[in-house]
């Protein structure tokens, strides 16, 4: 679904090794990536996930009125296009409402993702609106209940509540693990998470997290770089985890992760991990500061592996529009060929 914008700018990333007697967040360089390149035309192996940002401010109770409808774009839209895109996975970072003790914006939600129930399959996290500071979510677990998704053969397991769940699909080329964590999850999530990517160590996985790369202005950071999140904004119990304790736990112990996937932040960010010789991509994407809580932005990753490419563009089915620029639209390398 690639557009006929071509560009030649070059993106700086953050980058940073991991090695031994020194934390990661010690370790920053900058990298360059080539970004908007000529593309060619795709193969039949080709594949598309897309990634649905934070969307608490189109049901938030008072907005929802002219906001919903940039949500309801968004799923209309993976419906539209899910054949001729081969959308075959939906990931949703969480913060799904504003409000975690409005039952009426957890329905709205509810609503609009029913439409893709038995259409493509998908999987979320709980983001820190969508529970209380202890970490319980009554709503959260009674409008998005397990029993909801046991039914569909691609739901593979879930953890405390549905908080944090897990799902497998199969492209033809390769298969899938997406893992989804709440919002600085617990050691009991990261036990859960780790059992889950060891059970399936077969297959390529990705995590979904809410909260794993920081935004410096919002974070009060003066570097220039982001990095990944060393503290737990607004979580009040033991054993929580932020962004680098994910890294550190569960992505650098597991190899078959290659890319984690989050919000909470308002910016776009990408993170690369070098961890011996593996590259694993981190993205941030959150959109809801911006007109309609968020103009209907979300993440378009094409996956090509005739030519071992990630190509990720940022679309909005309401706008009708590309967001253009380096941190927008890149290309990702990544083998899958086998």
């Amino acid at each position: 679904m690639r557009n006929n914008l071509i560009t030649t700018c070059t993106a700086t990333l953050l980058c940073f090794s991991i090695v031994s007697m020194a934390p990661p967040e010690d370790l920053l360089i900058d990298c360059g990536i080539v970004v908007g390149d000529t593309v060619k035309p795709i193969g039949d192996d080709s594949f598309t996930i897309v990634l649905l940002p934070d969307t608490q401010h189109y049901v938030e109770e008072g907005k929802y009125s002219k906001n919903l409808e940039c949500f309801e774009s968004q799923i209309q839209w993976i419906i539209e296009n899910k054949m001729k895109l081969n959308i075959v996975f939906v990931s949703y970072v969480g913060d799904i409402v504003q409000h975690h003790d409005i039952e009426d914006e957890f329905l709205r939600a509810s609503n609009v993702m029913r439409k893709l129930d038995g259409v493509v399959p998908y999987g979320f996290c709980a983001g820190n609106h969508d529970m209380q500071l202890d970490g319980t979510a009554d709503l959260f677990n009674e409008y998005f209940p397990v029993s909801r998704y046991v039914k569909y053969d691609w739901w593979a397991d879930s953890f405390n509540g549905n908080k944090n769940n897990c799902q497998l699909f199969s492209t033809g080329v390769d298969d899938y693990l997406a893992l989804h964590l709440e919002f600085c999850p617990t050691d009991a999530d990261i036990e859960w998470a780790n059992e889950m990517l060891a059970r399936y160590a077969d297959r390529r996985a990705f995590i979904t997290t809410h909260m794993y790369i920081t935004d410096e202005e919002e974070a009060g950071i003066t570097t220039r770089n982001s990095r990944l999140s060393t503290n737990h904004p607004g979580i009040h119990r033991e054993g929580s985890n932020a962004g680098i304790d994910i890294l550190k736990k569960v992505v650098i112990p597991n190899r078959n992760v290659f890319m984690v996937l989050c919000g909470h932040y308002y910016a776009e960010r990408l993170v690369v991990s070098n961890l011996d010789g593996r590259k694993v991509y981190g993205m941030l994407s959150d959109y809801n500061l911006e007109p309609r809580g968020g103009n209907g932005w979300f993440r378009v990753l094409q996956f090509v592996p005739s030519e071992n490419k990630i190509y990720v563009e940022t679309y909005s089915p309401y706008l009708k529009q590309f967001k253009t620029g380096t941190d927008s639209d890149f290309t990702l390398d990544y083998p899958m060929t086998k």
